[in-house]
């Protein structure tokens, strides 16, 4: 979020709170202008007349003071709106309605209305168009995904583990791919798998994932080829002949 506001949309200021030290380090280096520490500070006593805020943390009733008469906050938490079905398309009856009517969150839209600026609840959603402009901004380098660790699919438990201890500095990936494709990368020579180390660098995921992607397919190709000639030791050649010899002969 914070390089697409400001590498992207080119916000002129991007504010966020993350723990001092690593953390806030890699905030600025993303991009971010002002890093506030949350255990120390709270932001809504720092920041004045922005024009947007994102709500990731269950904050959204703390935001409203920060922002200009007239401003947007948007949030992924808390409970949904009766806008946010419609706008994903979902049938939303008089019974669901009065159900979110008594579940609404009070305290963010009276903290909203009574500051003037609007709030919304976002449901996220595939999003191929989304997701190849995000592809396009990386292949200009203009944004890097940052990867705290890789772990492989049968190592799901670990990746658990390190996302709950709190101490993760960007993304905390789960590969798909074939567990002993996996292996081969980590350790080649022994095709025995590292457990992953965690960086905090910007890391081409994409590129890498695409290059193991296609190895992948060439050892399947091979393996099919293998297990056909398996099955049927004769040529392609020797085959239709005998083939052509059966059938004369019936």
């Amino acid at each position: 979020a914070i390089q697409l506001a400001k590498h992207v949309f080119k916000a002129k200021e991007v504010a966020t709170t993350a723990r001092s030290g690593e953390k806030s380090d890699l905030c600025r280096k993303l991009g971010a202008d002002t890093v506030i520490d949350y255990t120390t500070h709270k932001f809504e006593e720092k920041l004045r007349e922005f024009d947007f805020a994102l709500d990731l943390t269950h904050e959204a009733e703390r935001m409203a003071v920060i922002l200009k008469k007239g401003a947007n906050i948007v949030s992924v938490t808390g409970k949904p709106t009766v806008s946010s079905l419609i706008e994903i398309g979902y049938p939303v009856s008089l019974w669901v309605k009065f159900y979110l009517w008594i579940i609404r969150d009070n305290k963010r839209i009276n903290a909203a209305r009574k500051h003037g600026v609007s709030y919304h609840y976002l449901i996220m959603q595939p999003s191929s168009k989304d997701m190849h402009k995000i592809v396009k901004e990386a292949s200009s380098s203009r944004i890097h995904a940052v990867i705290d660790s890789i772990h492989p699919l049968n190592k799901a438990l670990d990746a658990i583990k390190r996302l709950e201890s709190g101490h993760a500095k960007g993304k905390i990936v789960i590969s798909m791919l074939d567990e002993c494709l996996e292996e081969k990368r980590s350790n080649p020579s022994k095709g025995a798998s590292k457990s992953p180390q965690p960086s905090g660098k910007p890391v081409d995921v994409l590129a890498e994932n695409q290059a193991l992607a296609r190895r992948d397919r060439r050892e399947n190709i091979q393996e099919k080829k293998e297990e056909e000639t398996r099955r049927d030791p004769l040529p392609k050649e020797e085959k239709e002949r005998k083939d052509l010899k059966d059938v004369q002969i019936s």
